[in-house]
Formats: C-alpha cells, structure tokens, sequence
C-alpha cells in the first residue's frame, strides 16, 4: 500500500524500499493552537502528506480528492496494524 502514498514535496510515489514517516505532534485543547507544532512538522518533515495528532486523529492533503482519500484510507489501515 505504500506505493499508493505520494510524497508532499514532489508528487512521487513511494516505493516498497523506502520509509514512510508520518509526523505526531501533541494535541491541544483548541484546534487553532496545532497551528505551530502543526506547521514545525511539516518544515521537519517536507515529504510527509499527513500529521498524526495524539489522542485526536491524523490531518492529511493531497493535490487532489482522489489522493487525499487514498492517502487517508492507507493512514487508517497502517494505524488499524499498528
């Protein structure tokens, strides 16, 4: 299933030989103070098309619908594994 996950960067698929990391950051008690943690993950993490938050739930994009709903319903799955 990993091939059906693109990197936020570049577009490109990954591939059976690379590794997927998916950022976590701590939840808040409002939303809008993610913002921060929010936005250093994705400077740390630029290949990352999704945000796990601890006791909340995963935040993901894509460049289209299509993407997004594939990239969310692998990030369920991985998680389910887990």
């Amino acid at each position: 299933m990993i091939k059906g996950v693109r990197r936020a960067g570049t577009g490109t698929a990954y591939s059976y030989l690379d590794t997927l990391e998916i950022p976590i950051i701590e939840n808040t008690p409002n939303e809008e103070d993610l913002k921060d943690s929010m936005a250093e993950a994705m400077v740390k993490y630029p290949n990352a098309a999704g945000v796990l938050v601890r006791r909340h739930g995963v935040y993901v994009w894509g460049v289209l619908v299509l993407v997004f709903s594939l990239l969310l319903a692998f990030m369920i799955s991985v998680f389910q594994r887990s």
